[in-house]
């Protein structure tokens, strides 16, 4: 009889110890909980039981109790690290950031998008896109004046047009008289008399470049559509134009083709004024 209560009590206490151990026990959903990217467009609280490799929030707050191992990146809203985070790099664009003590981070990143940052920023884009519309409005302008006075050439002899071989020639002929005509403006210059003489003498040049790239793109057209020079001058130059406008419009390179059409053009117009100076 005593035996059997004995039985009873052992069962008893070993009937309570489990269910303490039970009531005790941690829930399932309190386990650790691993993820490796979080992407999302809400609040976003990462709890104490959760281990993330990568988050990324668009356009609201978050709360951060446990761990990001690499990066957590948030546009537009803020961050709260509270004091069991733990976390890699965090990088905030246009939010706050907030750390608690005891909060663990290797690296913190904060850009603030307040208004001297995007009116700096419109000012930026505007400069680029004025430069943009002034690049491409000159490039309009070029090709269309170069077709334009080709048209009127056609049927001339030009130095670019019967020998290819004077290219080099040409632009060195072209590079003296640019030299020259800059000696000759400075020298005008340095009297008030000769201003409007000066003015003269530089406007002429101008014109001579203007109508020398005309050339160097009717040239360039032909070198382009070689063995369909049956086509209208103007087609021609439109095609020549056209491509050295292309290449004119790339940075820091286009501004040294510019002046190597320029100086070429130059020395053609320069060779037929001489040409036409020795027939008579």
């Amino acid at each position: 009889m005593s035996s059997r209560l004995s039985l009873r009590r052992v069962l008893l206490w070993m009937g309570l110890t489990l269910a303490v151990v039970f009531a005790w026990a941690p829930p399932a959903h309190a386990q650790t909980r691993a993820i490796e990217a979080l992407v999302r467009g809400q609040p976003t609280t990462i709890s104490q039981n959760e281990v993330v490799e990568d988050v990324l929030v668009m356009g609201h707050n978050v709360t951060v109790e446990g761990r990001v191992t690499e990066l957590l990146v948030v546009l537009d809203g803020d961050v709260h690290l509270t004091s069991t985070a733990r976390t890699g790099i965090v990088v905030d664009i246009g939010g706050v950031i907030r750390q608690d003590r005891g909060a663990h981070v290797e690296g913190v990143y904060r850009l603030s998008l307040n208004a001297p940052f995007w009116n700096g920023t419109l000012f930026g884009l505007m400069v680029a896109f004025g430069l943009w519309a002034a690049s491409l409005a000159v490039s309009v302008v070029f090709v269309l004046v170069a077709v334009l006075i080709a048209a009127g050439l056609a049927g001339r002899r030009l130095p670019l047009a019967s020998e290819d071989a004077s290219v080099r020639r040409l632009g060195l002929l072209g590079v003296f008289m640019t030299l020259a005509v800059l000696s000759v403006v400075s020298l005008l210059g340095m009297t008030v008399i000769a201003l409007p003489l000066a003015g003269i003498v530089l406007a002429a040049y101008v014109v001579a470049g203007v109508v020398g790239l005309s050339a160097v793109s009717l040239w360039v057209g032909r070198l382009v559509m070689r063995g369909e020079e049956s086509r209208p001058t103007w087609a021609l130059s439109l095609a020549g134009a056209g491509l050295m406008a292309a290449f004119m419009n790339i940075p820091l390179i286009g501004i040294v083709l510019l002046c190597l059409f320029w100086l070429i053009g130059v020395g053609c117009v320069t060779q037929v004024l001489l040409r036409r100076r020795r027939s008579r």
